[in-house]
This record gives C-alpha cells, structure tokens and sequence, in this order.
C-alpha cells in the first residue's frame, strides 16, 4: 500500500475541494472486481448518500480532515 493510500482512513472526514462539502470514507480500500482499479466508498454528510470512486480520483479532488479518523 503506498503513502498516498493511508491518507484516508476508515470513517474519516473529507472535504471537496470544489464544494467544500464533507464526506465519510466509509472504505479506504476496495477493489473493483473488473480490473482491480483501487477504489474509495464515501458518504456524504449532507444527505447520506454514498459515493464510489478510483482512489487516484479521490486523492485529487478530497483533502482529508485531520483527527477525523479511527485513530488518534
């Protein structure tokens, strides 16, 4: 797992860097089944919705919110 991939942790906040709206990674790390593309599973703290994307995507267009995450 490189670093970029340990930026976002399981149930840490993100905020969108064009919207500023706030997201939870619910799943960091998953695998699309079809060609193993690494992919992040978010919800949206608006209206709970839930969200998927390539996590080369993700890193571009999310900043991750520190403190926000299961660990200290």
């Amino acid at each position: 797992m490189s670093n970029s991939q340990q930026l976002f942790e399981e149930n840490q906040l993100a905020r969108h860097l064009g919207s500023g709206a706030l997201y939870k990674v619910l799943q960091p790390n998953v695998l699309l089944e079809s060609d193993k593309t690494p992919m992040v599973v978010y919800r949206s703290q608006y209206d709970g919705v839930i969200w998927t994307r390539p996590l080369h995507e993700f890193m571009l267009k999310f900043e991750p919110l520190k403190g926000s995450g299961t660990s200290t």
